[in-house]
């Protein structure tokens, strides 16, 4: 980062493609490139859009190339994807919620083709932040296709899991239209990325995602998810599969000792995300936060006791870190003690997690692990950072 931050890539001015746009210096439209071409043999597609900022101005991008201003929109609603949203304030469209069963983990097929055949939607957006289990793509594709009906698919949050094979891998295959942001399990700085199926929308979904809506290219951010992507493509099958396999250990060891696990009977989770009832989410947060545990709180929904909400538990972090199944345990133990056996949050800070997090000062899955951790390495001049594989290639655009 100090090494980038010294480059020309603090510098925004480029003139090799827009002029109208800061693109991180002379050699900012190169890496762009190099990017999208990373995001095309992850994701698949016959184009990819990576001059974005957020996952924010991604959706924009998408939604602003498909919906017009009274255009109806299928998407999961009641939920933490606020993106959906953002069709209905800044497209004008109206949002229809998708149809699901088993408290929304699985797609109702069936009240989907009637939804498409009644209303006649622009466009069916799914997936979103919170994605626990795969969507049936190819037979929600053929209903799309039948209805005349976009298909877009939110990645968010799971990006890192497609581009290593879980959750929902082919993705391209099956919708017109991807997007994410970073964070999750795509680990790198605030960034943007679009995917295309088709070449032809590449000229118009690179004008609505950057001359029409930012004047920078975030260019540090860039190269930042340009060295986050070539990890997936090195790592990425094993990071998402033990990703997966922490999430589903947490979920058994806190469902054996009786807590309020959703979706057990479907195997709790095909992602990094698990869903915990609790009657005072709010109050979970703050005691957690305070041994050491960090989680999300959601809405009460289908299927929850009336009265209770929704912890979400990502195993993303905790597994870069380097953890596995038997590290989990520990995890479900400290949360069992903080929210169902009284113990005090900040005891279970001392005796458990700030032992565990103490073996696991690291990062797996990713070309930095072999950099120096001694506990001044972030002072240290990377010197090795020019031997890392992620960077290879974009260093080559250097003279």
């Amino acid at each position: 980062v100090r090494l980038a931050m010294a480059s020309s890539l603090s510098s925004s001015h480029d003139d090799a493609r827009d002029g109208a746009a800061h693109r991180g210096g002379r050699f900012g439209a190169g890496i762009e490139r190099e990017v999208e071409t990373l995001a095309l043999e992850l994701f698949g597609g016959k184009t990819a859009v990576a001059g974005m900022s957020c996952g924010t101005q991604a959706s924009l991008a998408v939604h602003g190339l498909v919906l017009e201003s009274g255009d109806r929109v299928v998407a999961p609603l009641g939920r933490s994807d606020s993106r959906a949203e953002l069709a209905r304030r800044f497209n004008g469209c109206e949002l229809i919620d998708l149809p699901m069963t088993q408290a929304g983990a699985e797609l109702d097929l069936d009240r989907t083709e009637s939804l498409l055949r009644d209303h006649g939607p622009r466009a069916v957006v799914v997936a979103g932040d919170v994605c626990l289990f795969s969507l049936p793509l190819a037979e929600l594709a053929s209903l799309c296709k039948a209805a005349g009906a976009w298909l877009i698919y939110d990645m968010t949050g799971v990006a890192g899991l497609i581009a290593g094979g879980e959750l929902q891998p082919s993705v391209t295959e099956y919708a017109q239209l991807v997007y994410c942001g970073s964070g999750g399990t795509l680990h790198c700085p605030e960034h943007g990325l679009a995917v295309a199926r088709d070449g032809a929308l590449e000229e118009p979904l690179r004008e609505l995602s950057s001359a029409l809506q930012a004047s920078s290219a975030h260019p540090h951010g860039l190269a930042a998810m340009g060295v986050a992507l070539s990890e997936l493509q090195q790592h990425g099958s094993e990071y998402a599969r033990q990703a997966v396999l922490n999430a589903r250990a947490l979920a058994e060891g806190l469902a054996e000792a009786g807590c309020a696990v959703r979706h057990m009977a479907l195997g709790a989770t095909r992602s990094h995300i698990i869903e915990l009832e609790h009657p005072d989410p709010r109050l979970a947060l703050l005691l957690l936060s305070r041994a050491g545990l960090r989680c999300a709180a959601g809405e009460a929904e289908e299927g929850v006791e009336q009265g209770a909400g929704v912890l979400r538990l990502g195993s993303q972090v905790v597994t870069r870190r380097g953890m596995a199944e038997s590290e989990m345990a520990i995890l479900a133990e400290s949360l069992i003690d903080v929210l169902y056996r009284g113990r005090s949050p900040e005891m279970i800070h001392y005796d458990l997690v700030r032992n565990l997090a103490g073996h696991f000062t690291g990062v797996a899955f990713s070309s930095d692990a072999s950099l120096d951790r001694r506990p001044d390495w972030y002072d240290t001049p990377l010197r090795e950072l020019g031997q890392q594989e992620p960077l290879a290639r974009i260093r080559q655009l250097a003279p």
